[in-house]
């Protein structure tokens, strides 16, 4: 079975009952809500792939070799979103060369009949690099929260406090 590198974000449900129990006294708040996180849930990991994309373009190894040899490892890079999750998963190489390997033997390497002796390689932590450096996944999160409050509670749309306005929606 092959390997694969995956990062998972996204809401939980603890996170959304906890969301919904702040401000769930607003009639249709939660459709609205939902709506509006799938969206920025759709347009972070989007972010979240491309930057993953480009540290993985940038990285080598201890030799100066390049990560995408080939091009067949990013081909296998692909961000699948689901609701308020976003799942971002590598195969091929992609777990080795972001968590390394311990030295070992290939047989028949190449499909030459050789067994050759793999060094080992101690890994680089591309997607971690990308998740919480380039985009910083969650200073993202955390802004996405907190513009979701400032955007579901406009003045005039939904107001910001609790009592008439709240008897005007829905």
């Amino acid at each position: 079975m092959e390997e694969e590198l995956n990062v998972k974000f996204g809401l939980t449900q603890d996170s959304s009952q906890r969301f919904r129990g702040v401000m769930g006294r607003f009639a249709h708040m939660d459709e609205l809500m939902h709506e509006q996180m799938a969206l920025a849930i759709d347009r972070l990991s989007a972010e979240a792939e491309n930057a993953i994309r480009q540290e993985f373009i940038a990285g080598t190894d201890s030799q100066g070799v390049s990560h995408n040899k080939t091009g067949q490892t990013l081909e296998t890079l692909k961000a699948e979103v689901d609701g308020l999750q976003a799942i971002i998963s590598m195969g091929r190489g992609g777990p080795y060369v972001e968590f390394g390997s311990v030295p070992h033997d290939i047989p028949n390497a190449f499909g030459w009949g050789i067994t050759v002796h793999h060094p080992g390689y101690v890994g680089d932590d591309f997607m971690g690099r990308a998740i919480h450096e380039d985009i910083d996944l969650h200073y993202s999160l955390s802004q996405m929260a907190l513009g979701f409050e400032h955007d579901l509670f406009r003045e005039g749309e939904y107001g910001t406090s609790v009592g008439p306005v709240a008897d005007r929606v829905g």
